[in-house]
């Protein structure tokens, strides 16, 4: 028979087979080898592998799983012992995410040759799918050391080390596979990821930029290139980056949502709640999304949508929602949705930080007139000026809960969006709490007109990178604050606590208040007795305003969602006012502004 007559009749079953029908094509092929010699058949079966050989190589090529996957049995039938058919096969399967029958076939490779070092390799990137780590890492260590020159070996030993949390050896692991394939995309990528995750941004981004020089249509190297941009401050850069992995990958979410971020910090807000619902739209439930979106929509004043995204903050990561660390979604009793409370008693809690607390604590009289018994918790810290609240049947401290009863619960910051606040319907009931009493004695110097409160760090009340930074951003240098006697009709008295107050001053017309302070009802008492505090943003400023005392409100470049923007005045506090940094980290500036407007205090108490 013609050669072009057997390839035809090889393609013909070829597409029998593709399209299932394995007893016509195994039909045909019989039916054209029958009539041959034993040297014609073993010629013709090794043509009519080599076909199917070139087929099943294509098809895994371009994710045609389902058909490689028959093609190989069908190999595997006509040649029992041909490993690689069995490793392809395997691969076939594993791409259909069939680990089991994955396992079976690279099982197989190892009957046939016990060192098959690919065998190994194999068995370990399934364990490693499986979550089977440590069998992971044992398979592709015993894969290196039988043929020490394989880079996907230590790539995929470099993902198991990853995964347990062990960079270093990761690290050693994508160095090996980059230095045995230089222009391995996927290798360098990692690679970058993990320098990223040491912090050397630099050599993160010498290695993203490596990837996409190796594959310029991989758009996770864009997206990672883009966030170590981000972090470097280059943030039109990273822009250009996000965006260009987004035309690579319309579906990218992380992508959309690092594109928000940049334009957030950027102050570009609405293109930011923008990308942020692309991303929501690819995956309802990203998490991350939906709160920073919340964030910007508060910011932005929109509360009703702001304040519904804000609820997401429960299932962030690693987040302990209220300051007591308690899972308050864990209790057996109801979350409290604004139906009636008649007959009931209901459970407040407190969450995140003090000022929080104070600033969101205003909702009590709003939730008592739906007609049941409220119940405060609270940090001690907070117990004496909370117990000022009228009509509270009781404020306790997390652990005197097990005494309380209540039938449902809420958190102090879920309120706004159960009780529909908007931005015109702030509870503004100014004072809404009151000293807990006179123990505070202050001096009264001679010749002053102005008594001011002072704070000059912001505390935090776990230790995170993110609270950390955020109590750095915050935060400016004391003799700022000093500076202000310069004007010699003030006094300045310290309202600082915590690890802040280790500084040394000595001034005529200065007080430090830090030993009479024990707690907040304290620190309310000594606001009592002054005119003004000027703070930066902290719980003090918080308690300032809730105590209708004239706060002075000194913000980094970038504020906390409550204080919006660019206005001066708070609407959570009548008696506040605003300064904002106009440059990032320029305090000087501020305080230059705010020496001004203290002369102008001064000149009125003159007139």
């Amino acid at each position: 028979m013609e050669q072009q007559n057997l390839n035809s009749y090889w393609e013909s079953g070829l597409n029998w087979l593709l399209q299932g029908n394995e007893l016509e094509a195994q039909a045909l092929w019989l039916s054209v080898m029958a009539p041959g010699t034993p040297e014609q058949i073993e010629e013709w079966t090794g043509e009519l592998n080599k076909v199917l050989e070139i087929k099943g190589q294509e098809c895994l090529k371009i994710g045609k799983y389902e058909e490689a996957e028959y093609i190989y049995r069908q190999i595997i039938e006509i040649e029992p012992s041909n490993i690689e058919a069995y490793r392809n096969l395997g691969n076939a399967c594993l791409n259909q995410n069939q680990l089991e029958k994955a396992i079976a076939c690279y099982q197989e490779t190892l009957k046939l040759n016990p060192n098959y070092a690919l065998g190994y390799c194999n068995l370990g990137a399934v364990f490693m799918r499986q979550g089977k780590i440590e069998d992971a890492i044992a398979y592709l260590q015993h894969s290196i050391e039988l043929n020490p020159n394989h880079a996907v070996a230590y790539y995929n030993l470099g993902i198991g080390f990853e995964l347990l949390e062990k960079i270093d050896d990761a690290m050693v692991c994508y160095q090996q596979a980059i230095a045995l394939e230089p222009k391995n995309y996927l290798v360098a990528n990692n690679l970058g990821a993990i320098f990223q995750k040491k912090g050397n941004l630099e050599s993160a981004l010498i290695h993203f930029e490596e990837a996409i020089k190796s594959n310029s249509n991989y758009a996770l190297s864009y997206n990672n290139l883009g966030i170590v941009l981000q972090k470097q401050g280059k943030l039109e850069e990273s822009i250009r980056y996000f965006e260009k992995a987004i035309a690579l990958d319309a579906k990218y979410k992380e992508a959309y949502y690092n594109l928000g971020v940049s334009l957030w910090i950027e102050s570009k807000l609405k293109e930011a709640v923008d990308y942020f619902s692309q991303a929501i739209e690819l995956e309802e439930s990203y998490t991350e999304a939906h709160w920073n979106r919340g964030l910007i929509l508060l910011q932005m004043g929109d509360y009703k949508r702001g304040f519904k995204d804000y609820e997401w903050r429960w299932k962030r990561r690693g987040i302990q929602p209220p300051l007591s660390g308690k899972n308050w979604l864990a209790v057996p009793q109801p979350l409290w949705l604004g139906e009636s409370l008649r007959g009931k008693t209901i459970l407040l809690h407190a969450e995140q930080g003090f000022g929080d607390t104070i600033q969101f604590i205003r909702y009590v009289p709003l939730v008592q007139d739906y007609g049941g018994e409220v119940i405060i918790e609270c940090h001690k810290l907070l117990v004496p000026v909370v117990n000022t609240i009228p009509g509270v049947k009781n404020v306790v401290t997390i652990d005197k809960l097990k005494d309380v009863n209540f039938d449902v619960h809420a958190s102090l910051m879920s309120l706004p969006k159960i009780l529909g606040t908007t931005l015109e319907t702030i509870p503004r009931q100014i004072p809404y709490l009151q000293p807990h009493s006179e123990a505070i004695k202050i001096n009264l110097f001679e010749g002053i007109r102005l008594k001011i409160g002072i704070v000059w760090a912001s505390g935090y009340y776990k230790d995170t990178p993110e609270t950390v930074e955020a109590y750095q951003v915050k935060s400016c240098p004391p003799n700022l604050f000093f500076s202000l006697l310069d004007i010699p009709e003030i006094g300045l008295y310290s309202l600082q606590v915590g690890n802040d107050t280790n500084i040394e001053y000595n001034h005529p017309n200065f007080q430090d208040l830090s030993q009479q302070i024990n707690h907040f009802g304290d620190t309310a008492a000594a606001i009592a007795q002054l005119d003004l505090v000027i703070s930066v943003d902290t719980a003090v400023a918080h308690l300032a305003g809730a105590l209708g005392k004239p706060i002075w409100l000194l913000l980094p470049c970038k504020p906390d969602w409550r204080w919006m923007l660019e206005r001066e005045d708070s609407p959570w506090y009548p008696t506040m006012r605003l300064f904002r940094q106009k440059q990032p980290g320029d305090w000087a500036e501020v305080f230059a502004r705010v020496k001004s407007a203290l002369l102008k205090e001064i000149d009125k108490k003159n007139t």
